[in-house]
């Protein structure tokens, strides 16, 4: 588990709620709740509530409005069927993830039902951790300029550098 999470305390872990047709992912929910409340930082709470909202909107393609139990739908190959359906989700609309981004979200879910193997509240006692390829950067933003917009900048400020250089050398006496 991260070091950065508070360690478990298992009393809270006994009201696990029934998933019913009106709350049909009150478990999932209620595990990632359960995760996100002993996260310290405003950040990593925020990243495990992105995840969960990607893997509510997976469930509910999938599996529509039926109940969702973890004992019954959380087996060692859950979280490959979740990264396949993230992976599909960049081509199919216009957003497209960041490789740092879904990279994180997996991560989220992952620990999530790490954790719900480890309550013995998933239907496996492994979850197959699958692996994401290497994040990078997406874009090119801080990439250094290239040489011709370097020349203009040098350019447009040469005058400015000459003075400057000219107040650090300091006074010389001309006779």
């Amino acid at each position: 588990m991260n070091s950065r999470v508070i360690p478990l305390a298992e009393a809270p872990y006994y009201g696990l709620p029934e998933a019913s047709a009106e709350h049909p992912f009150s478990q999932v929910e209620w595990i990632f709740e359960q995760r996100l409340s002993r996260v310290p930082s405003r950040d990593g709470k925020d990243n495990y509530r992105y995840a969960l909202n990607f893997y509510l909107k997976f469930l509910q393609e999938t599996n529509g409005t039926l109940p969702f139990a973890l004992k019954e739908h959380w087996d060692s190959l859950a979280l490959l069927r979740f990264r396949t359906w993230l992976l599909t989700q960049g081509k199919q609309d216009s957003t497209q993830f960041g490789s740092h981004t879904l990279n994180g979200i997996v991560s989220a879910v992952r620990q999530v039902m790490t954790e719900a193997v480890v309550l013995e509240l998933a239907a496996t006692h492994d979850i197959i951790a699958v692996s994401m390829p290497p994040a990078h950067r997406d874009t090119d933003k801080h990439d250094p300029y290239s040489n011709d917009e370097l020349a203009g900048i040098l350019e447009a400020v040469k005058e400015d550098l000459q003075y400057t250089n000219a107040v650090l050398a300091g006074y010389k006496r001309t006779d």
